[in-house]
């Protein structure tokens, strides 16, 4: 039991190190890349999806 606590740990702390690693140097990079990607799609998704015309009840 005492060396499974201790394995644990030490892969906690790996892992963390690791995700604090990535949130330093590589987190905005990450997300930048997502947003563009996520921009793209919407963009795509726009020109193939025209929105429908629809009667708001306003005379104009």
């Amino acid at each position: 039991m005492k060396n499974t606590k201790r394995r644990n740990f030490l892969w906690g702390v790996f892992f963390g190190a690791g995700i604090i690693y990535w949130h330093a140097f590589h987190g905005q990079d990450s997300v930048d890349f997502v947003l563009s990607w996520l921009q793209a799609e919407s963009e795509r998704y726009q020109i193939e999806h025209p929105p429908p015309k629809v009667d708001t009840g306003w005379r104009k």
